[in-house]
C-alpha cells in the first residue's frame, strides 16, 4: 500500500511539472496560428505569379518571411533576395 502511494506521489508530481512546463507553449498557440495563417495567404498569393510554382513559393515566404517591414523599398528586397543564394 505504502508502495502505491509512493508511486502515486510521484506520478502526480511529474504529471505537475509537466503541466507548468507546457504553459508557455499554449501561450503561443494563438500567435503561431496566426503566422500560420499569413504564411499560407502569402504562399497563395505567390503561387498565383505566372512562373512562381508552390513549392518556389513556399521557399520564398520561408527565406523572406511575410514581415515585409524589414525592406525599406522593393529594390530592398530584391537586393536582399540576390546577396542571399539558397
Amino acid at each position: 500500500m505504502a508502495q502505491n502511494r509512493f508511486k502515486m506521489r510521484i506520478a502526480v508530481n511529474c504529471y505537475l511539472k509537466l503541466k507548468l512546463s507546457t504553459k508557455p507553449f499554449n501561450n503561443s498557440i494563438p500567435r503561431l496560428r496566426n503566422t500560420a495563417t499569413l504564411s499560407q495567404r502569402a504562399i497563395e498569393l505567390l503561387d498565383t505569379i505566372p512562373g512562381v510554382a508552390r513549392k518556389a513559393a513556399e521557399i520564398i515566404v520561408c527565406e523572406i518571411g511575410t514581415d515585409m517591414s524589414h525592406f525599406k523599398s522593393a529594390a530592398h528586397l530584391a537586393a536582399w533576395a540576390l546577396a542571399c543564394t539558397w
